[in-house]
This record gives structure tokens, C-alpha cells and sequence, in this order.
């Protein structure tokens, strides 16, 4: 697909304009997890971070990690739930059922009570992982055509199930590498929203690109007519 609106049904205004713009995205997201390079936008699944660097120097969970060749896998199946715009505001609500994060890691630390360290192979599973994305929009000429621009998106993320697993801990001792696995999939939660900023960061900078390619190659009157 040369042209990226060309699976993309204009939504007017209208009492049925936000499940028009709902139906919309959802039909973009095989597009978007095969990419569109021609135009700038490349593949969602899976989706790439050559690094995400999460330190916590205070609260239950004190650390630094470092998480590198990071692979996100699942967006495929991620479901639509929500769109409202209001043309300066487009807020998404979005269900991924399961994401696969696989990586490289480097920690060193303390996680509650238990002290940390070690690199190698690091995995997460998240179940049900749900994302409030807003983008905050504004309006450019581009070859004098009207075209939506995104002047800031705000994540928020939520997940109804996280499973961790670190080899080579504490220099691979497997003993102490298992006891830390067991221990912090006992109090993912707590993990997870020391986590959370960083992921978020993450996952705002990739819908920032993705947004604003798709927003500079479609003009806005092929999105939202009047």
C-alpha cells in the first residue's frame, strides 16, 4: 500500500463521527504492523527501542536498569476500544490482549527488600495491557492542503497481568536468580508502576512518529471532512 490513507474512511462531523474514527484506526492496524517505509512509517509489530534506561533512585523499587534490542511483540492484536476528538484533542483507548517485551538487560539495585544484579536475556509478558493515548493537535499548510500536526501525546498505561523472567543474575547463580524471579512476579504490581514511567515514555515518543508521519502524508479534510 503506496498511499496511506487509501484503507482509511473519512469520518464527518457528526453523532457518529468518534465510532466512524474507531473503525478507522482499527481497519490501519495490519497496515501499521506491516509498515509503510515509502512513506516514513515503519512496522509496529514488533515494534523496536535500541534502548530504555529506567532508574528509580527512591520508593520500593531502587534501580538501575537498562533494557537494550528491545522487542515488543503483539500489537497485532490490539483492539480499538474508544476514540473521542474534538479536533484539538484525540484521545485513544487501546487493549493489547498479550505483548511479549523481549531484550537485553543490565540491573543493579534493590527491588523491596532484595538486593539486585546481573545482564543477559530479560523477558515480560503483559496481559491485557491497556493505553489512554491523547494527542494534542494542531493544524499546518503542507503543498497548501490543511494537514493535522501533533504538538504533544500524553500515555497512560494499565495491565491486568505482568510476568518477568532475568537470567544471569547475581552472576548466574540460579539459586539466587530463581528466588528473584519467583519473588518479583509475587509483587509484579508493585513493579510495574515503577516501571510504568519509563514504558510510557517509550510508547509516547513511537505514537508521536507514527502520528505524525501518518498526519503529514494525509491531508486533514481525508480524515475528518467537514
Amino acid at each position: 500500500m503506496n498511499d496511506p490513507s487509501s484503507h482509511w474512511t473519512a469520518c464527518k462531523r457528526g453523532p457518529k463521527h468518534n465510532e466512524c474514527l474507531r473503525n478507522s484506526i482499527q481497519k490501519t492496524v495490519p497496515d501499521l504492523v506491516k509498515g509503510l517505509p515509502n512513506v516514513g512509517i515503519m512496522a509496529i509489530d514488533p515494534l523496536r527501542f535500541s534502548k530504555i534506561q529506567i532508574e528509580q533512585g527512591t520508593g520500593p523499587v531502587s534501580i538501575n536498569l537498562t533494557l537494550v534490542d528491545l522487542e515488543i511483540k503483539g500489537l497485532k492484536n490490539m483492539i480499538i476500544n474508544e476514540v473521542k476528538n474534538d479536533w484539538k484533542n484525540m484521545m485513544l483507548r487501546i487493549t493489547a490482549p498479550q505483548l511479549n517485551l523481549i531484550g537485553q538487560y543490565k540491573i543493579d539495585g534493590k527491588v523491596l527488600i532484595l538486593p539486585v544484579h546481573g545482564n543477559g536475556d530479560s523477558m515480560f509478558d503483559l496481559g491485557n495491557l491497556t493505553a489512554n493515548a491523547v494527542f494534542r493537535l494542531s493544524e499546518k499548510m503542507i503543498a497548501g492542503k490543511r494537514h493535522y500536526q501533533v504538538k504533544a501525546v500524553d500515555v497512560k498505561l494499565a495491565t491486568q497481568s505482568l510476568h518477568l523472567h532475568f537470567d544471569n543474575l547475581f552472576d548466574g547463580n540460579k539459586q539466587l536468580g530463581d528466588h528473584f524471579n519467583e519473588f518479583i512476579n509475587e509483587n509484579w504490581k508493585e513493579v510495574f508502576e515503577e516501571l510504568k514511567p519509563a514504558l510510557e515514555k517509550a510508547v509516547k515518543h513511537a505514537c508521536e512518529s507514527t502520528a505524525g508521519q501518518f498526519f503529514t502524508k494525509v491531508p486533514k479534510n481525508e480524515i475528518t471532512p467537514p
